[in-house]
């Protein structure tokens, strides 16, 4: 119904390639199941020619499928009045388009800063912390995103160069979950310079953000220096060979990720308790692999916590006929191999309770792969209010006073019995122990809580209160700023 419907809306445009975009908009749509009649979606339209483009497709096929849109806008406040533009321009887009639309102000460059991420990361960040939100006010659960045949190409080669494995290299899928969100992305199969040429066909503006040409950015040496490249000088039509080959592997992976169920039932112990390694050996190295992951995420270790290294140090382990061995997963739960058989480690006197003492890059990053910490110091003036955390729970940031610590190194260590912190406002010091205690973690969880140090004084516990006598006094003071997270 849908295609008829649309050849029918094609074939009154003028202009072949307005035909060719609709038509190939709704076969993504259809192939791919990405909505039904009465839908309601939000779209994320940042003011570029590929979400306007997207916009006025949806706002085309409104009456057809009897669709709701909203339009979701973030202004990340890179650009300062341009990006200010960027907003005023999408929301005279929605009125034109008869839609509502919903804006937002988010200081991406200070997030970034705050967290020690990227402008990129940051924004990308921020951008699905709105979406969420929105999603949850609207009761609309599906967003529609403005992904390129393009961006498919450049996603593979990065992810390519990084290393990765069949899912990672099956990159961006038209329609996918993401902490509670849909995501579809129906211009998946659409270059992005046909967008603006169906654009120009119909005298429609969109806004050029000049940082898509910052090669200073490596998704753009990848746009801009490495895909012309190919083009030139090896494959002409390089972008959709590379958006092919994901596909592909995409449903390679899907096969694949189907065919290990008979090793998943032969090799769990009890429910999701315990994995045997000596039934997981008969098997070959990509179905063990998967059975690890497979398990790992069953027990409520988030994907973003799971990488290579941690899956072949696993498998190696339970390959080993004798033995006990412990490792620690990098979002803080402890793993126990013996005798060949895997399992959350419940005794306190796991990995995460090694004595380590290790000095900070001052300013910059320090992360601990044994640890699974991550920790990015800055220089700067005053402190910011942050809010109240459970003590020793991450991600978590403190100001300390920058003149005190001098050129004295400061150090992330494990914490020991018998150490103590001033506490602010009072005038005595307390037991870390007691504060544990007071605080109602768990004692399997103290072990893995890192604390900071500075002149032979503990000067922060993630997610408490500074030290008393390292607190920053004013808001011109110089001070370090502190962000620690799992990673």
């Amino acid at each position: 119904m849908v295609v008829a419907v649309w050849a029918s809306i094609a074939a009154e445009w003028k202009g072949d390639e307005s035909g060719m975009i609709e038509s190939t908009f709704s076969k993504t749509i259809e192939s791919n199941g990405l909505i039904s009649e009465n839908d309601r979606i939000l779209l994320a339209v940042s003011g570029g020619a590929d979400s306007v483009a997207m916009a006025h497709l949806f706002s085309g096929s409104m009456a057809a499928w009897s669709l709701d849109i909203i339009l979701l806008h973030l202004n990340h406040q890179i650009r300062g009045e341009e990006s200010d533009d960027d907003e005023r321009f999408v929301s005279a887009l929605a009125d034109r388009l008869g839609v509502p639309v919903i804006s937002e102000k988010k200081d991406v460059p200070r997030l970034a800063k705050r967290k020690g991420l990227s402008l990129e990361m940051a924004a990308r960040e921020a951008r699905y912390a709105f979406f969420r939100k929105e999603a949850k006010l609207t009761g609309i659960s599906t967003v529609a995103v403005a992904h390129t045949l393009d961006d498919q190409a450049e996603t593979v080669l990065l992810r390519l160069m990084r290393g990765s494995g069949l899912r990672g290299l099956g990159a961006m899928d038209y329609r996918a979950e993401n902490d509670g969100l849909t995501v579809i992305r129906p211009l998946l199969d659409i270059r992005h310079a046909q967008l603006e040429e169906y654009l120009d066909g119909r005298n429609e503006d969109w806004r050029e953000d000049p940082s898509n040409s910052d090669l200073g950015f490596t998704r753009n040496r990848v746009r801009h220096e490495l895909i012309p490249y190919l083009e030139n000088r090896f494959n002409p039509g390089i972008r959709e060979t590379l958006h092919r080959t994901a596909g592909i592997l995409r449903d390679e992976d899907q096969l694949m990720e189907g065919s290990i169920d008979a090793a998943w039932d032969e090799c769990r112990k009890d429910g999701l308790k315990a994995l045997d390694g000596t039934a997981l050996d008969r098997f070959p190295r990509p179905v063990r692999y998967r059975v690890i992951l497979r398990w790992l995420q069953g027990r409520g270790i988030s994907p973003s916590d799971m990488d290579y290294n941690l899956v072949s140090r696993i498998d190696r382990m339970l390959r080993k006929s004798v033995g006990s061995k412990r490792i620690q997963a990098s979002g803080g739960t402890a793993l126990k191999v013996r005798y060949q058989v895997l399992e959350v480690d419940q005794d306190v006197e796991s990995a995460g309770s090694r004595i380590f003492r290790l000095p900070l890059r001052l300013p910059g990053e320090t992360v601990l792969i044994e640890q699974g910490l991550r920790i990015v110091a800055s220089f700067e003036r005053g402190f910011e209010k942050s809010k109240g955390r459970v003590c020793g729970g991450l991600p978590a940031e403190a100001w300390i006073n920058r003149e005190k610590a001098g050129k004295a190194g400061i150090y992330v260590r494990s914490w020991a019995p018998g150490d103590r912190i001033n506490i602010a406002g009072t005038e005595g010091s307390k037991k870390l122990q007691d504060i544990f205690v007071d605080e109602k973690i768990p004692r399997e969880l103290r072990v893995g809580v890192p604390v900071l140090e500075c002149r032979r004084e503990i000067v922060w516990i993630p997610g408490f209160r500074v030290a008393r006598g390292w607190e920053v006094t004013g808001s011109g003071s110089p001070s370090i700023h502190l962000f620690m997270e799992r990673v």
